[in-house]
């Protein structure tokens, strides 16, 4: 068994690598029992950096048999969980934990703020005035308790402002204004502000509608070395769920810089040199297969990613997997140009073969990258194929105004034999791009280690990172074209499968 010294050392060589497998493997194989509360803390603390939410489960599981009492393994599991979906559990967990932190004001403070996380993460889903009121019920004791718990000044800030704009009663008489300028004043005083000093700062001149001083806090935020994926997935989660800037001017402003900031972070913040034949006719060079990208095709991302959405229990919102917003149009003139939503049968299906967690009346769709991430009920099934077949379900739905549907095309992208080879047109490397929202969390596309792996029947195989909550998710080609549907991972060829548009075509009634 290595040494936890050792251990911490590969662990973080690992985790900035982003070599999961390799995470993984280092987890199963360490001896909890000679870990001090530091080594815990800082293991957790690692793992958390890039959003690693399985691999914290893993870990806490183990570390809790060593350490039982120690109250930041179960309020790191809670944390996983509740970014995994899964936030009855963590309730139940930090309930508890919260009875044994009273006479601890870090830990105490820690897991209160986390379980208002949890009731704010409840109302955004499932929009229950009694989880919002709840929220900032919570949030709002340390804050009391302490002007130095500003994390927990700001969130609450932002609970009654929601609930002002939601016409929801907050259940308390606070001047939110007057807690940012304090919040905003005692952050100014900081000599060193760490990166959640900064976001707070940011925080706190959104909440007065002060642009300008919003926009200095977001730049020195991304610049700092300790705002790492989790930090800036949290602020961007915030900034589009709770103050809902996705499509105002502000937002405008400050979220795309915060989006590539976190897609630089989850790539391990560095560019790397592939192997390759550099140009050797001026001061430039491209090495490597992959060149670099035109904004209007990072523009066309994210417009299609507009038209992808959560898809969860409507009574509960416990998110299921993802669905997209198409028009068949001429591909299948019976279902003419009304908008439909596609998924998987084995994510929502009255068939009870299918085995589907939710069926027709009891499932709703969030898209969060429109304006206030609206949420709207899903219609009627239009067609269904069972899981063991196509695996596919399209419903009628009354998508949000401005929602634009996906394009498809019946077309595949041809696999070439030689493509991503040295020397090769970098255009004919193949990528396959997904985009969905994997263990119920934030939306995200697959950008790297994407290529496609080839065919089988009716089902294209691709490397494209997927998790649980992709299935349904759409499956693009490089011009963001959606061509197939997401089900499954083939565990035998380390591959991920789509069902073909193609294929579904086929199946459709009338065709």
């Amino acid at each position: 068994m290595r040494p936890a010294e050792i251990f911490l050392r590969e662990l973080k060589e690992a985790v900035e690598g982003l070599e999961i497998e390799t995470v993984g493997e280092l987890i199963d194989a360490v001896d909890p029992n000679g870990f001090s509360p530091e080594q815990v803390r800082k293991t957790l603390d690692t793992l958390r950096k890039k959003r690693l939410f399985p691999e914290i489960e893993k870990a806490a599981a183990l570390l809790a048999f060593a350490h039982p009492d120690l109250p930041v393994i179960q309020r790191q599991w809670a944390q996983a969980l509740i970014d995994q979906g899964r936030v009855p559990q963590a309730l139940r967990i930090l309930e508890i934990t919260r009875a044994r932190v009273t006479d601890d004001p870090g830990e105490g403070a820690e897991v209160r703020g986390l379980i208002g996380r949890a009731r704010k993460q409840r109302y955004v889903e499932a929009g229950e005035a009694e989880d919002l009121r709840a929220a900032i019920a919570t949030y709002r004791e340390p804050w009391r308790e302490s002007s130095e718990n500003r994390w927990h000044g700001i969130n609450l800030v932002a609970l009654i402002e929601r609930a002002r704009r939601d016409d929801v009663d907050p259940g308390v008489a606070d001047d939110a204004p007057a807690i940012a300028r304090e919040i905003l004043a005692a952050v100014q005083a900081v000599d060193e502000p760490d990166a959640w000093d900064l976001a707070t700062g940011m925080e706190a001149a959104v909440a007065l509608g002060d642009q300008d001083n919003a926009l200095r806090w977001a730049r020195r935020y991304v610049r700092r070395p300790d705002a790492d994926a989790f930090e800036i997935a949290s602020t961007l989660r915030q900034l589009r769920e709770i103050w809902q800037l996705q499509g105002t001017s502000l937002g405008g402003l400050l979220i795309p810089p915060l989006e590539s900031a976190l897609l630089l972070r989850e790539e391990g913040g560095s560019t790397r040199l592939s192997p390759g034949r550099p140009k050797e006719d001026g001061f430039e060079a491209v090495y490597g297969a992959e060149g670099y990208h035109r904004f209007e095709w990072l523009d066309t991302l994210y417009r299609r990613a507009e038209g992808v959405g959560k898809i969860a229990e409507t009574a509960t919102g416990r998110p299921s997997g993802t669905g997209f917003v198409v028009r068949f149009g001429d591909l299948h003139p019976p279902f003419d140009d009304r908008p439909l939503l596609v998924t998987n049968s084995h994510v929502l299906s009255d068939d009870p073969a299918d085995e589907a967690p939710l069926g027709s009346g009891r499932a709703s769709v969030t898209f969060t990258r429109l304006p206030g991430s609206p949420r709207v009920p899903i219609g009627p099934i239009r067609f269904s194929s069972r899981r063991v077949d196509l695996d596919v379900t399209i419903c009628e739905i009354e998508p949000p105004d401005g929602l634009e549907p996906l394009p498809l095309t019946p077309y595949c992208p041809v696999l070439s034999p030689d493509s991503g080879a040295d020397g090769q047109d970098p255009e004919s490397h193949q990528r396959i791009y997904v985009i969905g929202h994997p263990l119920g969390g934030d939306l995200v596309v697959s950008l790297y280690d994407n290529d496609l792996a080839g065919y089988e029947g009716r089902y294209v195989r691709y490397r494209s990172p997927t998790d649980q909550g992709n299935s349904g998710s759409p499956v693009l080609n490089r011009t963001w074209t959606t061509f197939a549907v997401h089900h499954k991972a083939v565990e035998a060829s380390k591959v991920n499968e789509g069902v073909l548009l193609e294929a579904i075509l086929a199946a459709l009634p009338g065709v």
